[in-house]
């Protein structure tokens, strides 16, 4: 796995990324993660993010809650 590459619940608070891949999940799931505005090449900042509990996450002009299961399915390349 590259180096930049990385689960979302890997990226630190304050940091930014984009979405390279979601891993395969249910019809349902993957819904869910697109009404989030969540989908391949998305930018996003993480803005908290513990040890447990969602990460919150800003896409465009929103703050989105994400649980931890969703979040170690979505990949995601660091920027700098």
């Amino acid at each position: 796995m590259n180096n930049n590459i990385m689960p979302l619940t890997m990226l630190p608070a304050g940091s930014s990324g984009r979405v390279v891949d979601i891993d395969p999940c249910g019809r349902g799931l993957a819904r869910r993660i697109s009404d989030m505005g969540l989908s391949y090449d998305s930018r996003l900042r993480v803005i908290s993010s513990g040890r447990a509990g969602p990460v919150l996450i800003q896409v465009k002009d929103c703050s989105v809650a994400v649980g931890r299961g969703v979040a170690q399915r979505i990949l995601v390349a660091k920027e700098a």
